[in-house]
């Protein structure tokens, strides 16, 4: 079925690229309960995409298979929801088992997104992009029943997965492909980048895709610097050009990336971990906003086991760890998530065990990064809607010689970084604050442009502001249990 070959090859193309860049734990959960219905879209938006992949559906002959069985199916989804899911980037596999899901997301006011990976390249002839061949292959026999069966449900489409820089005008065809079909009008895309540090096989989607190493791009992790700034200048420019390019060209209505900075060769250097995240958040953050596209940044919600994923595995990421990327992510301008990956992850059909823990187990019970998920959603829901109603206008990082911006005129220290949004006339703004490093502990001071009424924190246990400052053009920041804090302030 297609849904096998789907699964396995993007654990492949994750292995590929993904594992080479590369205790539950009770937090604050503020979810969506799992029997949730009519959700608004604020609230879609609030949570996560997330990419599923087949569970037990991935062995040969599985009788327990969640994609055939709607009481699995429902489990699957309730549990996910459970963590913040709200947009399901459904496997690819045959119209029944889309419109079983369809219904049960439905049923909890939830949305689903097709992934068309294997129906893009099947429509292309020569390498060229066929719109007939989509439109009567695909669109006539699956998406239009859907479109008309669920609406609004199922809410867009899941194009090709970290797409090499040799498919970018074919998928840019697709877009307009399906633009352009009223079957389809309002029809969300979503596209997921490769990651900043890709190599040229990545790019060029030939063999030995993964990533480089960060002496490749000019980082000496001995010295923990930046030791050939051309290097680093080289890798920054061709990824900028890719990522617009598939900005302008395919014209996606969210611009996804995944990088997965918990993996040993980038927790070992630091400087890399950080110059990539940077990086690749900023690149991504400014094309978004200034195209009218979504910024999503996936999480890492997978660690590999047993010695498995190749030579530089998934480390564990607790929430902890996520919620310092996502404050990362925040400062830079984004507030979008997206988990990587639903289930456990097995390189071929006849393993007996999982190489890669996702946020399921393959009987679809809760592993413990479901919960370590939960917890961060608990933080990134609360900072969704703490940041609505204004817009990003700048960062502070001194390691990026961003020293001052326009709301914050200096910084004490250099073991954080700040985010600043605000309103139309600055009358109303927001600093978020994260730490340099994960588990990091960070005192100092905000030196801000201008004198605020009053500056209030968001306390994430009550979800409530409290006043920390009154008449004052400075905060004192103390970063201790969270990574991320944000701050309102007031005219």
């Amino acid at each position: 079925m297609e849904y096998l070959s789907r699964t396995l090859v993007a654990a492949e193309l994750k292995n590929k690229v993904v594992s080479d860049f590369r205790s539950i734990v009770v937090g604050l959960v503020f979810a969506f309960p799992a029997t949730m219905t009519g959700a608004s879209e604020s609230e879609i938006s609030e949570g996560t995409f997330a990419m599923m992949a087949g569970g037990k559906c991935d062995l040969p002959n599985s009788s327990d298979c969640y994609l055939k069985d709607p009481a699995k199916a429902g489990v699957v989804i309730d549990n996910l929801a459970s963590a913040g899911v709200t947009r399901f980037l459904v496997p690819s596999t045959e119209l029944s088992e889309l419109r079983m899901l369809g219904g049960l997301i439905r049923e909890r006011g939830l949305t689903f997104y097709t992934y068309e990976r294997w129906s893009f390249e099947a429509s292309l002839i020569d390498n060229e992009f066929s719109c007939t061949a989509f439109s009567e292959n695909r669109i006539s026999k699956v998406l239009e029943p859907l479109r008309q069966e669920f609406g609004s449900t199922f809410a867009g489409l899941h194009f090709k997965d970290e797409p090499p820089e040799t498919q970018v005008e074919a998928l840019g065809k697709l877009t307009d492909c399906v633009r352009k079909d009223r079957r389809l009008a309002g029809i969300k895309i979503i596209v997921n980048l490769l990651p900043i540090h890709a190599n040229a096989a990545s790019y060029a989607g030939t063999q030995h895709a993964g990533a480089m190493s960060p002496i490749e791009y000019g980082v000496d992790c001995r010295l923990g610097q930046i030791s050939d700034p051309e290097k680093t200048a080289s890798m920054v420019g061709k990824y900028s050009a890719y990522a617009q390019s598939i900005s302008d060209v395919v014209r996606p209505d969210y611009l996804a990336f995944d990088i997965y900075p918990f993996v040993r060769s980038l927790v070992s250097c630091p400087a890399a971990q950080r110059l990539l995240l940077a990086e690749n958040m900023s690149i991504v953050t400014n094309l978004g906003r200034s195209r009218g596209q979504v910024p999503v940044a996936y999480l890492q919600n997978v660690r590999s086991l047993g010695g498995a994923s190749g030579p530089d595995p998934f480390q564990y990421a607790s929430f902890h760890e996520l919620r310092w990327f996502a404050g990362w992510f925040n400062v830079f301008g984004g507030s979008t998530f997206a988990n990587f990956v639903s289930h456990d992850l097995r390189t071929n059909v006849t393993d007996v065990q999982p190489h890669t823990q996702g946020l399921l187990a393959a009987d679809n019970s809760p592993t413990p990064l479901l919960s370590d998920q939960a917890s961060t959603y608990g933080v990134t829901r609360q900072l969704y809607k703490a940041l609505n109603g204004v817009s990003h206008i700048g960062f502070v990082d001194s390691e990026l010689g961003v020293n001052k911006g326009k709301l914050a005129g200096w910084i004490s220290s250099g073991d954080f970084i700040v985010g600043e949004y605000a309103n139309a006339d600055q009358s109303s703004s927001r600093l978020v604050v994260a730490s340099r490093n994960p588990r990091q502990s960070v005192r100092g001071l905000i030196g801000l442009n201008s004198w605020w009424t009053k500056v209030e924190q968001l306390d994430y246990e009550t979800g409530l502001w409290s006043v920390v400052g009154n008449s004052t053009n400075a905060i004192d920041v103390n970063i201790s249990v969270d990574p991320v804090i944000i701050y309102r302030l007031t005219r």
